[in-house]
């Protein structure tokens, strides 16, 4: 941590995500078993800063770029376009 230049009491912090969506979903399979499956879905807000940071963009900028982004990567991966 100190190589980065924080504080070894910024860890935890840094760690933790400051916002979290968790569902939890029934999922009923064929052999009449009900599995519950749990998911999880963090706030990308430090990109957002990083990308703002970097290429001197408001945040609405930066976060509508990375969301685009990401966008176009999973219709990559799709094949829905190159």
């Amino acid at each position: 941590m100190a190589l980065l230049g924080y504080d070894e009491g910024m860890l935890p912090m840094l760690c933790a995500p400051r916002r979290e969506l968790t569902v939890s979903i029934p999922l009923h399979r064929d052999d009449g078993t009900i599995e519950l499956l749990t998911g999880h879905r963090c706030s990308a807000w430090q990109q957002v800063l990083t990308e703002a940071e970097h290429r001197r963009l408001s945040l609405r900028t930066a976060a509508t770029r990375l969301a685009v982004r990401r966008v176009a990567e999973a219709h990559r991966q799709r094949g829905r376009y190159p």
